[in-house]
């Protein structure tokens, strides 16, 4: 992923496979955010700025779709730079620190879930990741509240 050799193998424009489609994001996503790395290139950007990096493929599989980073955290770094990727994961530890406060084993591990699938979904680009995230965590955090309150009662 983070090697300067690009694992593209279409020249003779034959098909590639979703693999290599995957393994070429995710370096154009790194490279570029490498190159960005303090400031972004800007909320909506990020779009252009990978269609500009795989034009060195020299391969079409990379504008068929609609490709982002597939990956929650470089796009958010990508997008907004240092200060949106760390308070991005201080938003993250602050949900896994209430949920281990709040001994909610439900809510800690939908959010192992959810950041598992960051790693290789760009969830929060799309408007139902967000809300089912949202969703769920205010479910979960709401249904822990109402459990502690209800066991002081009794």
């Amino acid at each position: 992923l983070v090697g300067s050799e690009m694992c593209i193998r279409d020249t003779n424009n034959t098909s590639i496979s979703s693999t290599d489609l995957r393994i070429g994001i995710w370096q154009c996503a790194w490279q570029t955010t490498q190159e960005n790395w303090i400031t972004g290139v800007g909320i909506g950007n990020t779009r252009e700025v990978l269609d500009k990096c795989f034009e060195q493929y020299n391969s079409d599989a990379f504008f068929a779709g609609e490709y982002n980073s597939h990956n929650q955290f470089l796009h958010t770094w990508l997008s907004g730079g240092i200060i949106a990727l760390t308070l991005s994961l201080a938003y993250w530890l602050w949900m896994f620190y209430l949920a281990r406060s709040q001994v909610d084993k439900r809510m800690f591990f939908f959010l192992i879930f959810f950041l598992l699938v960051s790693l290789t979904e760009n969830y929060f680009s799309r408007q139902f990741g967000m809300m089912f995230c949202s969703f769920m965590l205010f479910a979960l955090w709401g249904n822990s509240e109402t459990e502690a309150a209800l066991s002081r009662k009794s």
